[in-house]
């Protein structure tokens, strides 16, 4: 899970979006496919923020085997197809640079035998829990 919040740091180092990781993380923890579920995932929830925001991350971990991604954003917008891509309902031939992280997210959940939940509690919050 190291590599994969190495990899998820640098790519937002410059960025609009504040990673916040819990201080208890295990950078050692492996669990196969998970770190590509977790880059995947934080990928597209940061592409739900075009303004910025603050990206909360919660790995898995031996107590806990699910992903959290929680956005807080004055702005969250979904790009169009990136909803069918997550659920499997976008032909290949229809995705595009915007769609490719959630259809690359579906295929690793697909691939885990994992469920997806994505909620908006409120205008300015998105919750994406993979189990």
């Amino acid at each position: 899970m190291g590599d994969a919040q190495h990899l998820v740091e640098r790519y937002y180092e410059k960025g609009k979006l504040k990673l916040h990781w819990p201080n208890d993380m295990d950078p050692h923890y492996t669990m196969p496919c998970w770190g590509r579920l977790m880059i995947n995932a934080t990928l597209w929830v940061g592409e739900c923020a075009p303004r910025g925001g603050d990206l909360y991350i919660i790995p898995p971990s031996p107590e806990q085997e699910r992903l959290e991604v929680r956005l807080e954003a004055p702005q969250i917008i979904f790009h169009d197809g990136t909803m069918d891509a997550i659920k499997g309902n976008l032909p290949i031939d229809d995705l595009s640079p915007r769609t490719i992280h959630s259809a690359l997210l579906q295929l690793v959940i697909e691939d885990l035998d994992a469920r997806i939940s994505i909620e908006q509690p409120q205008p300015t919050e998105l919750l994406l829990k993979i189990v």
